[in-house]
C-alpha cells in the first residue's frame, strides 16, 4: 500500500508526545509505504517545515518499546547516517531512546531543497517523537554552550568511527571524530567568544 498526497502546509503533523502536539519544528509525511503487507513494516517519508532550514543543526527524538518479536525501527536525514534499534539507550523503565543529529555545514537541506527523513517500524509502540532545533554544531557536550569542554570532547575522541552521536564529538555527524569536528568546534568557540 502506498498512500502519496502534495505538501500541504495546512495538513502538517506536528511532534507529538503521548499524542499531545508540543509545535517544535513540524514536519509532513507525503508517502507511507507497507511493502511487505500488514505485517511488513511500515516506512515514512516525510519533510520538515522550511523553518528548520534556518537551523545549523537539527534534532530528533524517538522513545519506543518493542511490542512484538520482529521489531524493526530505523530513521535517517537524507544522505546522512541511519540508526536503527541497535544504536538506542535504553531507559531503564522498558522504553528505548535514540537521539539522531545533522549538522549543516553549508547551509543546504538534507535533501533535494527541503529536509526530507525516512523512518520505517515495526513491532514497536512509540510514544515520542519530535523534530526539533539543536543548537550551534559545536555544541557536542549538548550543554548549550560551545566551550573548551566541547573541543576537549572532541580532542579525546579522535579516531572514533561508526554508530556514534553528537555527544561522542561527531560534530559534522559525518560517522566518524577527525580533525574536521576540531575545526568545526573552534570555529563555533571563536564565534561565540
Amino acid at each position: 500500500m502506498v498512500l502519496r498526497a502534495p505538501i500541504d502546509p495546512d495538513v502538517v503533523a506536528v511532534e507529538w508526545e503521548n499524542n499531545v502536539p508540543l509545535g517544535l519544528i513540524d514536519w509532513n509525511a507525503y508517502q507511507i509505504e507497507n511493502p511487505a503487507g500488514i505485517n511488513g513494516p511500515a516506512v515514512v517519508r516525510g519533510v520538515l517545515n522550511p523553518v528548520s532550514l534556518d537551523e545549523k543543526r537539527v534534532g530528533f527524538l524517538i522513545e519506543f518499546q518493542i511490542t512484538g518479536e520482529n521489531p524493526v525501527m530505523s530513521f535517517g536525514f537524507e544522505n546522512h547516517q541511519v540508526y536503527t534499534i541497535a544504536d538506542a539507550t535504553p531507559m531503564g523503565d522498558g522504553w528505548v531512546r535514540l537521539n539522531v543529529f545533522a549538522a549543516r555545514l553549508d547551509g543546504s537541506a538534507f535533501g533535494n531543497g527541503l529536509d526530507s527523513f525516512e523512518y520505517t517500524g515495526r513491532d514497536i509502540q512509540a510514544r515520542k517523537f519530535r523534530f526539533m532545533p539543536a543548537g550551534k554544531i559545536g555544541d557536542v557536550n549538548l550543554d548549550g554552550a560551545v566551550d573548551i569542554d566541547d573541543l576537549l570532547l572532541v580532542a579525546n575522541n579522535q579516531g572514533l568511527v561508526g554508530s556514534i552521536g553528537v555527544e561522542d564529538g561527531d560534530a559534522n555527524t559525518d560517522g566518524v571524530v577527525d580533525l574536521s569536528d576540531v575545526q568545526v568546534v573552534v570555529e563555533d568557540l571563536l564565534t561565540e567568544n
